[in-house]
C-alpha cells in the first residue's frame, strides 16, 4: 500500500474494564503509534475505558444497542460505519461482535474482517454452532488461547486455514513502586504488616469470588492475612454479604473499580486468580510484570505461563479447599522465595507477552489480508 496510511475499524461490544476491552486498547494506541488510523465502534455505549480511547485521539463510534437484546438496525449502522471509514481491516473482539460484523460483512465484502475470541468458554453450544455456520463470513479468526484453538478444531466450529493463536500483549516497561510509596499505599489501605493478597477481575460468576472468599476463610484463621478485591459487577452485594457471613469483613477489603492498579500490585505480597474459566488474563500477565508471586485456578492457558510449583502455584477449579491450602502455602514462602518466584514469572511474561512483539505479530497478519 505503499506510503498511504492504513486504517483498521475495531468492532467491541463494550467499552468497560474487561480483559478484552483493555486488550483492544493497547492495541489500538500501539497501532496508533506506529501511524495506523485506528476507529473503534462500541455495540452498547462505551463504558469506563472511553476516556482512554479519546485521550490518544481514537474515535468511538456507539451503536447504541442495549445489553441482551438483538437489534437488526444495528447491522445497518455498522455497514454504514464500514463504508464511511472506509477500513482496510474490520477487526471485531468477542461473541456479540463477532457475530454483528458477521452479519454486516454482506455490506463491505472486499474489506477483510477478523474475529478474535477470548475466552475458554463462549457460554453455550448454540454460540459454537452460530460460529460453524457463520464461518464464511469472516477471513481470519483468532483466540488469544491454545486451550480455546484445540476447542474450536475439535468441533470444527472454525475453518483451521482461518484459525490462529496469538496471545495478549502487556506493556513490560512499568514505572516501579518506591519504597516509602509502598508503604505509604499499604497504610492507606489498612495493611500494617499482614501478609496481602490482591485479586482483579469483574465480580460474576465466573470469576468464582464465592469460592475465593470461602478459601481466604481458610487462610485467615490461621494467619495475619489480608484479601484486597478490585472489580465491579451483578454479584457485588452478595459476596459482601457472603463476606459478612464469614466472618471476614474485617479482613477482605472490596475496592470496586480502581485506577491504579499497577500500584496496588506492587504494593501487596501475592496475586491470586479463582476463575473457573478464562483463556489468557490480561490481569495475570500484569501481575508477572509487576513481579508479584501468583496462586491461580489452572483453566485457559494460565498452566502453560505458571508452570505449577515453578513460577507459582496452580489448583484445580472450584476446589476451594486446594486454593486455601496453595494461599497458605504462599505464605509460608520466605520473602526472598517469593520474590524469586515472581522474578522468574517476570522473566517469562517479558519474552513471551511484550506488547511490541505481539503488534509486530499483528501487523503481519493485517498485511497479509491487504496483500
Amino acid at each position: 500500500m505503499g506510503n498511504q496510511v492504513k486504517k483498521i475499524l475495531f468492532v467491541v461490544t463494550g467499552l468497560g474494564y474487561g480483559g478484552a476491552e483493555m486488550q483492544v486498547w493497547r492495541l489500538s494506541r500501539e497501532l496508533t503509534a506506529r501511524r495506523w488510523g485506528v476507529q473503534v465502534v462500541s455495540m452498547i455505549p462505551p463504558g469506563a475505558l472511553l476516556q482512554r480511547f479519546l485521550d490518544d485521539g481514537i474515535p468511538v463510534h456507539d451503536l447504541g444497542m442495549v445489553r441482551g437484546v438483538p437489534s437488526p438496525t444495528a447491522v445497518l449502522k455498522l455497514a454504514r460505519i464500514v463504508r464511511r471509514v472506509s477500513p482496510d481491516v474490520v477487526h471485531s473482539h468477542m461473541f456479540h461482535a463477532n457475530l454483528l460484523s458477521r452479519a454486516a460483512k454482506s455490506f463491505f465484502l472486499r474489506t477483510p474482517l477478523v474475529n478474535s475470541g477470548h475466552s475458554t468458554n463462549e457460554g453455550g453450544n448454540w454460540r459454537y454452532c452460530a460460529y460453524r455456520y457463520t464461518d464464511i463470513l469472516c477471513d481470519r479468526f483468532h483466540t488469544v488461547s491454545n486451550v480455546a484453538l484445540d476447542g474450536y478444531v475439535r468441533g470444527r466450529f472454525v475453518s483451521s486455514r482461518k484459525l490462529f493463536y496469538l496471545p495478549n500483549g502487556v506493556p513490560v516497561e512499568q514505572a516501579s513502586l518506591a519504597a516509602e510509596e509502598k508503604e505509604r499505599l499499604r497504610a492507606r489501605l489498612g495493611l500494617e504488616e499482614d501478609f496481602a493478597f490482591l485479586s482483579v477481575g469483574r465480580l460474576e460468576v465466573p470469576k468464582n469470588h464465592r469460592g475465593l472468599l470461602k478459601a481466604f476463610a481458610g487462610v485467615a484463621e490461621r494467619c495475619s492475612a489480608r484479601l484486597l478485591i478490585v472489580g465491579e459487577g451483578g454479584q457485588a452485594k452478595e459476596l459482601e454479604e457472603y463476606c459478612s457471613e464469614l466472618g471476614l469483613s474485617d479482613r477482605v477489603h472490596f475496592l470496586g473499580k480502581r485506577h491504579d492498579v499497577q500500584a496496588l500490585m506492587r504494593a501487596v505480597d501475592a496475586f491470586v486468580i479463582s476463575s473457573t474459566w478464562e483463556g489468557l488474563p490480561n490481569v495475570l500477565l500484569e501481575a508477572a510484570i509487576a513481579g508479584l508471586p501468583v496462586v491461580s485456578t489452572s483453566v485457559g492457558d494460565i498452566p502453560f505461563i505458571i508452570q505449577d510449583g515453578r513460577w507459582g502455584l496452580l489448583v484445580s477449579p472450584g476446589d476451594s479447599d486446594a486454593l486455601a491450602r496453595a494461599m497458605r502455602e504462599m505464605t509460608d514462602l520466605l520473602p526472598s522465595e517469593r520474590a524469586q518466584i515472581g522474578k522468574n514469572l517476570r522473566a517469562t511474561v517479558i519474552e513471551q507477552f511484550d506488547i511490541r512483539k505481539i503488534i509486530d505479530h499483528w501487523e503481519r497478519v493485517y498485511e497479509e489480508l491487504l496483500y
